[in-house]
């Protein structure tokens, strides 16, 4: 009728780079020897991915995808390579170029030695001027949208390019870096795989294998997100949903209604903890009143951090309080109360079959799973040393 519905705005249009400086950035990037790309939330929410994809193939660059863009490139993609052993790629990189992610305490700020000072020249691209963080010292900051952005990059290069760059010997570098994690992670997996209780990297290793290729994962639990994120392969943007920066916990139980809505017959599962069950997981009910399939595994270890990492952190006259939460609490039983499938894991070899059932029932589900919580989630673990000199006043 030539009107928009009340409340509902066209999309603005996406704002280019540049020309000289996408010339400069294009060029910075053919001629590096061990160049990096890194794509964030801004490539999800420009719908850069076809764009990411096309131009990582077309010049050879190792690409790692961060946050929301996780999958934009997918995980499995011979030049895609994950956060979790990315320091000593970076610490090697020429040129390292930056779309769209914002270099909060989640990025280390942009600083090192997550980000190297070295021997290496940034270029950042985002339309979100506070995403242009000036803590990382970079040669070409480019005001504009991923999507558009890439489309120009890819545009000069092919207009540049007489042939493609050889990479062989920095993809080589690369390939080994994900070789050597890789084969750490399997022999850590099968060396826990059988402990009881269950081990904490067997549950997540034990999800991811279980589910689907496109199903949805909440990171919400901030002790399961650091056991999990590694061992999961994002196969297109916007399958990892978390809280963004200033989130707490207990977001993903409102987040899985959400994408159980808008991808529907899809897996969601919401990786939860108990602390954030007390913040809010009650809201479970609503999924249950409406009849949402969503699953939440919950992380049940019974306290913030876990045991081990609270006696191992926290300073002397701090360490005798009670960080915890009462042992163990059958969470499984209250919700069963209110119509949801429940299952109880304690023990590896019931973790799968209860994976099959919560998804098979058609129910909202919740997987109460209890686990060692001697074992230190790997956030924690590298932060243990630093928090106990902090403490120390050294």
């Amino acid at each position: 009728r030539g009107y928009l519905p009340h409340g509902l705005c066209a999309a603005p249009s996406r704002p280019a780079g540049d020309p000289q400086m996408i010339e400069k950035a294009t060029r910075m990037l053919l001629e590096a020897k061990k160049p990096v790309i890194i794509g964030g939330d801004g490539i999800y929410w420009s719908d850069a991915s076809e764009e990411l994809r096309e131009f990582v193939e077309l010049l050879d660059i190792p690409v790692l995808t961060r946050r929301m863009g996780r999958g934009a490139v997918p995980e499995d993609h011979p030049l895609a390579f994950g956060a979790g052993f990315r320091r000593p790629i970076q610490m090697q990189a020429d040129v390292i170029a930056i779309f769209g992610l914002k270099m909060n305490m989640l990025e280390g700020f942009g600083m090192p030695p997550r980000f190297p000072v070295e021997n290496v020249r940034y270029i950042q691209v985002s339309e979100d001027p506070e995403e242009l963080t000036t803590r990382l010292s970079s040669e070409l900051s480019i005001f504009g949208s991923p999507k558009p952005v890439l489309r120009q990059m890819i545009d000069c290069a092919k207009d540049m390019m007489k042939s493609k760059p050889d990479r062989s010997e920095w993809l080589s570098i690369v390939n080994k870096v994900k070789e050597e994690d890789r084969a750490k992670g399997k022999a850590l997996i099968d060396e826990v795989r059988d402990n009881k209780p269950i081990n904490p990297h067997f549950v997540a290793a034990e999800l991811f294998d279980f589910l689907d290729k496109d199903a949805t994962v909440i990171l919400d639990s901030f002790c399961m997100a650091g056991f999990a994120t590694d061992k999961i392969k994002a196969s297109f943007a916007g399958q990892i949903l978390d809280g963004a920066t200033w989130s707490g916990v207990g977001h993903g139980v409102g987040i899985a209604m959400g994408a159980q809505l808008a991808r529907p017959g899809k897996q969601v599962v919401d990786l939860l903890g108990d602390g954030g069950m007390g913040i809010a997981g009650w809201d479970i009910e609503t999924a249950a009143r409406y009849n949402i399939p969503a699953c939440y595994l919950l992380f049940n270890n019974s306290s913030w951090m876990g045991d081990a990492a609270q006696k191992g952190i926290l300073p002397e006259d701090v360490k005798n309080c009670d960080w915890g939460i009462l042992p163990d609490i059958r969470y499984d039983k209250i919700f069963a109360e209110m119509g949801c499938h429940t299952e109880l894991v304690t023990e590896p070899q019931h973790l799968r079959p209860a994976l099959e059932r919560a998804f098979s029932s058609g129910k909202t589900s919740v997987i109460n799973v209890i686990p060692d919580n001697s074992v230190v989630a790997p956030q924690l673990a590298g932060r243990m040393e630093y928090y106990k000199k902090l403490f120390a006043g050294e």
